[in-house]
């Protein structure tokens, strides 16, 4: 079986990405004269080889893992790790430095003999070598990246980390804090320096992204200006934090002081500057804009499919792939709503399988939460210990762990709606599993714990999911909460069969938009004909597609992953379990489907 890293040159070589980061696609596997991997003989090696491999690897895994975290203090605050107070440097000379280190873990990683690799260090290899190299591969396109979604925007981070990974237990917190905040003006200065050399590359974000952080920056501003300070969020925060260490009254006022000076002496005016730098930058936007219509996007879109899908497939295959998989579904739905009980309105032309789905998606989407929130079954079981048994189990467990959301920061506040997470406050147990169901939090946040309490991983294994998997848990949830129920599985069925219609229809869209030139017009028709999001929702994922190319691709993908091991799985053992496949495999932290593949069938 190829190593990761020939699948991964296969993969991208295919793609026509062949990036001087890495100086062509030969340089990541074996020369073209040499014979073909299933050609070769299977080595063997002695005890005292494994040995030597295997400890290799584990301290590249340690020290990769080490070097992270001393080059990201945000990362490192969000794992909870004292004494890192400070922000990332953004600065271009220290991504540059950086990548020279991921070159210096890539061309050591080679040196490993992955065959000699026990089945544990063997998934952590192929996992690092796949980021590694996926890392490596996108440095040259760094200025494609959307520094302004949330995930990446600073004015977002910089408050998180403040809010919700600062504490203060004691007096020298309180301190770190402030430096924190006195430290805010340099780095959206580097902020400011990455988006002017975007611009001299010929990118700039889009017009209503750069006004929409134009207005956040000025809100910032605004509330440090002297008089508003003392309503801020960041001054009630910390001073809320500050009381509990139950001070002298003349020592608050000492560190009050200090940090009133930094927000409006020293935060206020950066962050002006950056309202500034982005009306600025709006004034010379474009409107809307595809990553294929920017300089080198093409090629960084086609490596973001084959990263997300782990496929050779470019967009016009994915395209004709994923039409494909939607005209099934659609059929599918349409005859299982016939034989549910369910009429639609009988279309003008019957032949039309588009006008005959729109009302019955809509309709069962409006329909779906009544459906999931009817099984007692869920919440009897919640009451049970938390012991990883079956899938029910998992999901049905969930609302113990998440009934301090506010307080904590969990991975799944990354995908769970910002809107709909007060509604864990206010629901009842149904409702809270159903929503569970509904945005693969099981998937999400198990495969977190669970990774979590094995501290025998390495970290990158540890510290977040993968997106792909957690995406694709949605849909597949969907699917065993039909399977395992045996009240009103038709219903279920057709849940299932609209949740996943809906996917398709944004992943198309999503390669339409940036891999296939299609117009907005051409977008938001597309969705009307194909999906049964409402208006306002449809608006949403169009806008974030735009702005996180190939976003959709990766439910749909991470969906298909699961379901193609879970055959192979069936194919290869009579007495299939799935709980026991998707807890082992939930165990395994974050790591790509072929690997997991590899680990759970061998």
């Amino acid at each position: 079986m190829p190593t990761v890293s020939a699948k991964l040159t296969l993969l991208l070589c295919s793609a026509s990405i062949a990036l001087s980061a890495l100086t062509g696609c030969q340089s990541l596997s074996t020369k073209s004269n040499e014979p073909a991997i299933e050609d070769l003989p299977v080595k063997e090696y002695s005890a005292a080889e494994k040995q030597q491999y295997n400890q290799q690897a584990m301290a590249i895994f340690a020290e990769y893992s080490d070097w992270r975290i001393e080059q990201s203090p945000v990362l490192a605050s969000r794992l909870d790790y004292p004494e890192q107070f400070d922000w990332d440097d953004i600065s271009l000379e220290t991504r540059q430095n950086q990548n020279d280190q991921l070159q210096n873990f890539h061309q050591r990683l080679q040196t490993i003999e992955e065959p000699a690799l026990d089945k544990q260090n063997k998934v952590s290899y192929q996992t690092l070598l796949n980021q590694v190299e996926f890392e490596l591969l996108t440095f040259p396109l760094m200025h494609l990246q959307e520094p302004l979604t949330d995930i990446n925007n600073w004015l977002v981070i910089s408050q998180d980390i403040l809010l919700n990974h600062h504490p203060i237990q004691q007096v020298e917190d309180a301190h770190d804090y402030i430096d924190r905040v006195e430290a805010l003006p340099q780095l959206f200065k580097r902020w400011q320096e990455l988006l002017q050399w975007r611009e001299q590359q010929g990118v700039i974000s889009e017009k209503a992204l750069l006004l929409k952080n134009q207005l956040r920056a000025q809100q910032y501003s605004d509330q440090y200006q002297k008089i508003n300070v003392r309503n801020s969020e960041l001054w009630q925060d910390f001073n809320r934090k500050l009381a509990r260490l139950s001070l002298y009254a003349s020592s608050e006022k000492v560190l009050q002081n200090k940090l009133y000076k930094a927000l409006t002496r020293k935060v206020q005016p950066s962050y002006q500057a950056l309202a500034n730098e982005f009306n600025r930058l709006a004034k010379i936007a474009p409107e809307t804009i595809a990553l294929n219509q920017q300089p080198q996007g093409m090629r960084y879109y086609q490596l973001l499919l084959a990263h997300h899908s782990e496929s050779n497939r470019d967009a016009n295959q994915l395209f004709q792939q994923l039409s494909q998989q939607l005209s099934d579904h659609q059929q599918q739905f349409i005859k299982l709503a016939e034989t549910s009980g369910f009429n639609p309105v009988e279309p003008a032309k019957p032949e039309n399988a588009l006008s005959q789905l729109k009302p019955a998606l809509s309709w069962f989407a409006g329909e779906a939460q009544r459906f999931e929130s009817s099984d007692p079954d869920l919440s009897l079981k919640k009451r049970q210990g938390f012991q990883h048994q079956s899938l029910q189990q998992l999901a049905a467990e969930l609302p113990y762990y998440l009934t301090d959301i506010p307080q904590q920061s969990l991975p799944l506040q990354s995908i769970y709606p910002a809107d709909q997470r007060f509604l864990f406050q206010t629901m009842n147990s149904h409702d809270i599993e159903t929503n569970n169901m509904m945005y693969g939090v099981p998937g999400q946040f198990i495969q977190y714990a669970l990774a979590e309490e094995n501290e025998q991983l390495p970290l990158f294994r540890r510290q977040a999911p993968v997106a792909e998997f957690n995406d694709g848990w949605r849909l597949m949830a969907l699917q065993l909460a039909a399977d395992n129920t045996q009240q009103l599985t038709d219903k279920r069925q057709l849940l299932m069969h609209q949740q996943i219609i809906d996917e398709l229809a944004l992943a198309i869209t999503d390669v339409g938009i940036h891999g296939l030139n299609w117009t907005t017009d051409q977008a938001v028709m597309f969705m009307q004909q194909n999906s049964s999001v409402n208006e306002p929702e449809m608006q949403q994922q169009l806008h974030n597609v735009r702005h996180n190319p190939a976003i959709a691709v990766r439910p749909v993908s991470g969906y298909q992953n699961i379901e193609l091991l879970i055959d192979k799985a069936k194919q290869r053992n009579a007495d299939f379990d799935l709980s026991v496949l998707m807890t082992e495999w939930l165990k395994l932290g974050a790591v790509p489907a072929f690997s997991a593949e590899q680990y759970l069938l061998d």
